[in-house]
C-alpha cells in the first residue's frame, strides 16, 4: 500500500493533525485563538484524501482498498479500542448494560467510538469516497457533473445545520464536507500541485487565499464551527469559501517548506495519532485532576499537548510493527 511519498502532503498532514490534538487539549480554554483553527483543520484533512481519489481498474479493487484503508481501521478501533471501554463505562456506572448505548451515542444515531471519538471522520470519509465513485460512475467521470453534485451536497448538509437536523452515522457532516474532498480532488488531477514546483501564480493565490482567510476570522467572531456534530453558526461563504481558503494556505505553506522531519513523520502516519490521542489526553487529564492542577491552564495544557505529541512516537513505532493491518499499513485483503 506503500507510494511514492510526496513529502509536502506528509506535512500537510502532521500540521493538521498537531492541530487537531492541540483543540482537543485546550478545549473550550483556547478561546478564539483556537476557534479560528476550526475554519480549516476538518476541511484540510477532507481534501488531502481528495488529492489522491482514484476509481482504480474496476469497482472490486476499489473496495480492496478502502476495506483495508479505512473499514479494517474502524472495525479496529471499534471493537478494541471503543466497545470495551464502553463497557467499563456502563459497569463503572452501577445499571445495567444497555446494548444500545454501547453502540450508539446517546440520544442519537452516531457510533460510540468512545475514547477513540476521533473515528468519526473515518467514517465520514468512508462516505464520501462511496459517494463520489457513485457519481463518478453515473455521470462517466463528468466533472461539470461531479462539482455541482458535490457543491450541492454541501449546500444540503449546510442547511441540515440551519433546520437543526442531524442525519444518522455523519451523513449531514459528510455531506457538508464534499465540496473540500471536491477540492483536493481538482487540484490532485488537474493543478499539477503534486508535481511541478510552485509557479508565480501559487504565490498569488497564497496571498488571495491568506487575505480571504483573515476576512473570515473576522466574520467568524464569536461564532463555532463544529463538524463532528454538523453545527456552524457561521454563514454558507464562510464556512467554504473561508474553509476553502485555509486548506489552500496549509497546502501551499506546506508546499514551500516541503518538509519538517518529525511533523512530516507524525503526518504519514496522521491515522494513529487520529485514533489515539483522546485516549492519552483523558488518562494525562485524570492524572492533572488527582494531582489538583488546574487543568484549563494555558500552561499545563500545553504541556499535556507537548506529551501527547511524545507519546505519539513509541505509539506510531509500535502499531507500524505489530499492527500495520490495523491503521491501513498492510493490505489484509488482496
Amino acid at each position: 500500500m506503500e507510494r511514492k511519498r510526496i513529502e509536502f502532503v506528509d506535512l500537510a498532514k502532521g500540521i493538521t493533525i498537531l492541530v487537531i490534538a492541540l483543540t482537543h487539549t485546550y478545549g473550550d480554554s483556547g478561546g478564539f485563538a483556537l476557534e479560528i483553527l476550526s475554519i480549516f483543520k476538518v476541511p484540510t484533512f477532507f481534501a488531502l484524501s481528495g488529492l489522491f481519489f482514484s476509481t482504480y481498474d474496476s469497482f472490486n479493487t476499489f473496495i480492496k482498498k478502502k476495506i483495508n484503508q479505512l473499514v479494517i481501521p474502524l472495525l479496529f478501533t471499534f471493537v478494541f479500542l471503543s466497545l470495551p471501554w464502553n463497557i467499563l463505562l456502563e459497569l463503572h456506572s452501577g445499571g445495567s448494560i444497555s446494548i444500545n448505548d454501547l453502540i450508539f451515542i446517546p440520544d442519537t444515531y452516531k457510533l460510540n467510538f468512545g475514547m477513540a471519538p476521533g473515528a468519526w471522520f473515518v467514517l465520514c470519509l468512508l462516505l464520501i469516497v462511496l459517494f463520489f465513485y457513485l457519481i463518478f460512475f453515473i455521470s462517466k467521470g463528468n466533472m461539470v457533473i461531479i462539482s455541482l453534485v458535490a457543491f450541492s451536497a454541501g449546500i444540503s448538509g449546510y442547511l441540515l445545520n440551519v433546520i437543526d437536523v442531524c442525519l444518522p452515522i455523519w451523513i449531514d457532516t459528510a455531506l457538508t464536507s464534499m465540496p473540500f474532498f471536491l477540492m483536493g480532488m481538482v487540484l490532485g488531477r488537474y493543478s499539477g500541485i503534486l508535481r511541478s514546483d510552485l509557479s508565480s501564480k501559487w504565490w498569488v493565490i497564497l496571498i488571495i487565499s491568506a487575505l480571504i482567510f483573515g476576512y473570515s476570522i473576522y466574520v467568524l467572531g464569536d461564532g463555532y464551527i463544529f463538524y463532528a456534530g454538523n453545527r456552524y453558526s457561521v454563514n454558507l461563504l464562510c464556512l467554504f469559501i473561508g474553509g476553502g481558503a485555509g486548506v489552500l494556505l496549509v497546502i501551499l505553506i506546506s508546499k514551500i517548506i516541503n518538509k519538517l522531519p518529525l511533523i512530516s513523520y507524525i503526518g504519514r502516519y496522521s491515522l494513529i495519532m487520529l485514533l489515539t490521542h483522546q485516549f492519552y489526553l483523558f488518562i494525562l487529564r485524570n492524572i492533572v485532576y488527582q494531582l489538583n492542577i488546574q487543568q484549563d491552564n494555558i500552561v499545563v495544557s500545553f504541556i499535556l499537548f507537548l506529551i501527547v505529541v511524545i507519546l505519539t512516537i513509541p505509539t506510531i513505532f509500535f502499531c507500524k510493527k505489530h499492527l500495520p493491518w490495523a491503521f491501513g499499513l498492510k493490505e489484509v485483503i488482496k
